[in-house]
């Protein structure tokens, strides 16, 4: 089964499902400087092109198919692909707990056909790179460790606002769960700390009510203005950013926005603003063009964080990471050293930092409690 994500019959029974509008992963090139300028977004930061938001929205509609990634390269006899941005396309999708389906550029092609040595040796390191993921499927099996959930249909008229919602979290950092609005009145809340509502019309009466436990219970709900009804008994409090008004509900808040919502940019970053960052499980320092998955290891006993970079082009700066929990070891693979090394883990006020070691596009830490 393949096509386009909004048009899979995800509920199909083919146990295979091909993303065909996948992104090719990287820094989006703009046009000026002979299209060596990076474009940017609102805030001036370089703008990715990244998949994980897709698969993970991919794996919520059918948590037991095989997700694949049709992407092709966007090179040619003038416009040789980068040796870094193939290993790229492999990590953005397995990062997510899919694969890449690999197509390579025009030139690779013709001079893998030659035999050219240089060709080769690419196409080793290609294959170096899924052989990597491949001994570490069981990865996918992992956990998400997001404390926020995003309900929505995704479809139809909330299709725009929920999926760019997803993609621009994901290009904050902010960890985030889809979840299906026909699941989420049996889903289990227990784990989550937020929710963000995206949809503008309210929600059945058996989930309106279990958004409100959720809340008394201390979690954070972000929604439209249908959520007002639960100011009734509550108490005003000001809000951290401009445009919502805030309520203590219980021993939770909820955040509602004074107007309808209509950039999903400005939703994002309000959002993580609303909610906090002290609920972010990790912080990335020199990280600015990493994306991060953070899962939960199956069987417990400890947890993995990915880390992708997307500039393809270099290791780039020293990164440390501050995670919010203590753990008896933590080693980190990459492509260049999948054999490991050891982190060392430094207390801090807020956590434990993790000074890591150069890397390329990709780097995993498999840490133990």
């Amino acid at each position: 089964m393949a096509g386009e994500a909004a048009k899979i019959a995800w509920n199909g029974s083919e146990p295979v499902a091909a993303i065909a509008d996948a992104v090719w992963p990287g820094v989006q090139m703009g046009s000026g400087q002979g299209g060596s300028a990076a474009d940017s977004g609102p805030t001036g930061e370089p703008w990715i092109n990244a998949n994980g938001w897709s698969i993970e929205l991919a794996r919520a509609r059918a948590p037991r198919k095989t997700i694949w990634l049709v992407s092709k390269p966007k090179g040619n006899r003038q416009n040789i692909v980068i040796e870094n941005a193939y290993l790229l396309a492999v990590a953005d999708a397995a990062a997510g707990g899919a694969r890449w389906l690999a197509s390579l550029d025009e030139q690779l092609t013709e001079d893998l056909a030659a035999r050219k040595e240089a060709a080769i040796g690419r196409w080793q390191k290609l294959a170096a790179a899924l052989r990597y993921f491949e001994e570490r499927r069981s990865w996918a099996d992992s956990r998400p460790r997001a404390v926020v959930a995003v309900i929505s249909t995704f479809s139809g008229a909330n299709e725009f606002m929920s999926t760019e919602f997803l993609n621009l979290a994901a290009r904050r950092n902010l960890l985030c769960s889809p979840l299906l609005a026909s699941q989420a009145a049996t889903a289990d809340f227990k784990p989550l700390r937020a929710i963000v509502c995206v949809d503008e019309e309210a929600p059945p009466d058996a989930l309106r009510r279990k958004l409100e436990a959720f809340v008394k219970a201390g979690g954070a709900l972000v929604a439209p203005a249908w959520a007002k009804e639960f100011s009734a008994g509550g108490k005003p409090l000001s809000s951290p950013v401009p445009g919502y008004d805030v309520w203590r509900l219980g021993s939770g808040r909820v955040a509602v926005p004074t107007a309808p919502w209509e950039d999903p940019y400005s939703v994002a970053a309000d959002a993580h603003s609303l909610i906090s960052h002290r609920e972010d499980p990790f912080l990335l320092f020199n990280g600015a063009s990493l994306m991060a998955t953070y899962l939960t290891r199956n069987g417990g006993g400890g947890d993995l964080l990915e880390l992708v970079r997307y500039t393809a082009e270099s290791q780039g700066q020293g990164v440390s990471v501050l995670v919010r929990r203590n753990y008896s070891s933590v080693k980190m693979t990459t492509l260049e050293k999948p054999e490991g090394v050891d982190i060392r883990q430094t207390k801090v006020r807020d956590g434990v930092e993790l000074g890591l070691p150069a890397f390329g596009v990709f780097a995993a830490l498999e840490a133990r409690l």
